[in-house]
Order: structure tokens, then C-alpha cells, then sequence
């Protein structure tokens, strides 16, 4: 899978990362479709955060869901 990876303060790189695996017990299977990096993201690009680096950011998603396991 592709992603995108933050790899120093404002340095972003593009990177592939494992497929999941099967959703469990009360979860979902989706696939992001579109996602973005909001206003509170921002200070997390930055020097500041340093805690954030190697992370791949972003929370606001929207999402296809191919599988949902229920209980």
C-alpha cells in the first residue's frame, strides 16, 4: 500500500507500507479514497513535535468499507 510518511519537520516522503490484515472481531476493513491533513495537523510538521516524525499523518478520511465482522 502507498502512504505518505513524515520524515523531518516539514519533509514528507512517499513510502509502502503492509497490506492489513483481515479484520477481527468488531471491526472494518476499508479503503481510504481520499484524506486530508487539518488545520491541527499543522503544528505536528513542525519542528515541535518531534514525537510525529516516521508517522503517517492524517485523520480526515473518507473511506470505502469493503468488510465489517461483527460479533
Amino acid at each position: 500500500m502507498k502512504a505518505i510518511q513524515l520524515e523531518a519537520p516539514k519533509t514528507f516522503r512517499n513510502i509502502d507500507i503492509a497490506e492489513p490484515a483481515a479484520p477481527g472481531k468488531d471491526e472494518a476493513l476499508v479503503r481510504v479514497r481520499r484524506i486530508g491533513i487539518c488545520g491541527t495537523d499543522i503544528p505536528v510538521t513542525s519542528a515541535r513535535c518531534r514525537s510525529f516524525l516516521s508517522r503517517v499523518p492524517g485523520h480526515e478520511l473518507g473511506v470505502e468499507v469493503l468488510a465489517v465482522v461483527g460479533t
